[in-house]
C-alpha cells in the first residue's frame, strides 16, 4: 500500500478489503464524521465507571471527576496509540476506552479502601503492563496464538449476561421489556444490514445511522423524553475539564488480581492489534511482535496515568476495531479526530 498518495475518495484496495488503510488520507470532513462514530462507540464503554461509581455510593462529583478523568486518558492514549513510533505506538485506529475486564476488581478496591486504593492499584498495574510488554517478545511460546485466542474468547463471554440485560431490559426475574428489546433489534438490525447489503460508501456510516436509529426508537416508545435532559440545562455546553488528584491509599490484598488482570488486560490488547494488522494485510501470516509490544507499551502508560489521575481502566476497544473492519475505514488520521 503506497502511503504517499492520499486517498480523496473511497476504493477498494486489492490487497484488503478496506476503502481506506493505515497511511490513507480521507478527507478532513469525512475523517472527523467517522472519528464522531467512534466515539459514540468509545463513550458506550462510560457505563463501567458509571456503575462502578453507582454501586460504590459514591457521590455525583466523585462520579462527575472519575468520567472527566476516564475521558481525558482514553482520548490522549488514543492519540499515542495512531503514532507510528519506534518506541511508543501501533500506528494503527486503535481507541483505547474503558476496559470492563477492570470492573469486578474495581468494584473490590473501592469497596475495601475507596477510590484511593483503586487510582493506586491501577498504577501499578499499567506500570507491570509497561514491564510485561518490554519483555512480551521473550514470552511468544508462553503465550501462544491458542492461549490469547482463549483469554480473548472468555473476556467477551463473560460480558454477555451484562449485554443481554442491557439489550432486552431483563430484570433479575427474567422479565424482558419489549421497548428495550425492540429498540436494541432495531439499532442491531439497520447497523447489520448497512454494513453488508449496502456497498456504497453509506456503510462507512452504519453505525452513526444505527445509534441515530435507536435513539429515534427511543423518543418514538417513551423511553426518551424531555424530561430526560433536564439535568443538562444548567450545564454549559462546553467547559474545560477539572481533573483532580485522588487520595492515594494502600492496601496489597488484592495487589496480586489486578496484576493478573493487567496481564490478560495486555493480552486481550494484543488481540486487538492482531486484528488491525491483519486488516491491512490479506496475505497477514504472522504478527509483528514489535508492533503488539509498542502498543501495548502505550497502553501499560495510559493505566499509568489512569491511576494517578483517577480515571477507570483502560484498554483497547475490540468494538471500534469491529467498527473499523465493518465499515473499510481504518485510516489513523480518523483515530486522531476521535482523540
Amino acid at each position: 500500500m503506497d502511503s504517499s498518495t492520499p486517498t480523496e475518495s473511497p476504493s477498494v484496495h486489492e490487497s484488503t478489503d478496506l476503502l481506506f488503510g493505515r497511511d490513507d488520507s480521507p478527507p478532513w470532513k469525512l475523517s472527523a464524521f467517522l472519528g464522531a462514530q467512534h466515539l459514540l462507540v468509545a463513550l458506550l464503554y462510560l457505563i463501567y465507571p458509571v456503575l462502578l461509581v453507582q454501586e460504590s455510593g459514591h457521590s455525583t462529583e466523585e462520579s462527575r471527576l472519575m468520567l472527566v478523568a476516564t475521558l481525558a486518558v482514553t482520548g490522549l492514549t488514543t492519540l499515542l496509540q495512531a503514532r507510528a513510533g519506534r518506541r511508543l505506538g501501533s500506528g494503527f485506529l486503535a481507541v483505547q476506552v474503558a476496559n470492563p475486564i477492570f470492573l469486578p476488581l474495581s468494584l473490590a478496591a473501592v469497596q475495601m479502601g475507596g477510590l484511593g486504593l483503586l487510582a493506586s492499584l491501577l498504577a501499578v498495574t499499567g506500570f507491570a503492563q509497561v514491564l510485561f510488554a518490554r519483555v512480551f517478545h521473550r514470552l511468544r511460546t508462553i503465550f501462544p496464538a491458542e492461549v490469547c485466542g482463549v483469554v480473548i474468547l472468555m473476556l467477551g463471554v463473560s460480558m454477555v449476561n451484562m449485554a443481554i440485560q442491557r439489550c432486552t431490559g431483563a430484570s433479575l426475574d427474567g422479565h424482558i421489556v419489549p421497548r428495550h428489546l425492540a429498540i436494541s433489534g432495531l439499532t442491531l438490525g439497520v447497523i447489520i444490514g448497512l454494513t453488508i447489503w449496502v456497498r456504497s460508501s453509506l456503510r462507512l456510516f452504519a453505525v452513526g445511522i444505527g445509534i441515530a436509529a435507536g435513539y429515534a426508537a427511543s423518543w418514538i416508545l417513551g423511553l426518551l423524553t424531555s424530561e430526560t435532559f433536564t439535568a443538562l440545562e444548567h450545564h454549559p455546553v462546553m467547559a474545560f475539564p477539572a481533573l483532580a488528584l485522588p487520595a492515594f491509599r494502600w492496601n496489597p490484598t488484592l495487589l496480586l488480581p489486578f496484576l493478573l488482570t493487567g496481564i490478560i488486560s495486555s493480552l486481550d490488547t494484543a488481540g486487538g492489534l492482531i486484528l488491525c494488522q491483519k486488516m491491512q494485510d490479506r496475505h497477514w501470516v504472522r504478527p509483528d511482535l514489535g508492533n503488539l509490544g509498542r502498543g501495548m507499551l502505550t497502553d501499560g502508560l495510559g493505566n499509568m496515568a489512569a491511576g494517578l489521575l483517577g480515571s477507570f481502566g483502560i484498554g483497547v476497544g475490540s468494538s471500534n476495531i469491529g467498527l473499523a473492519m465493518a465499515t473499510g475505514a481504518s485510516a489513523r488520521r480518523i483515530a486522531y479526530a476521535t482523540g
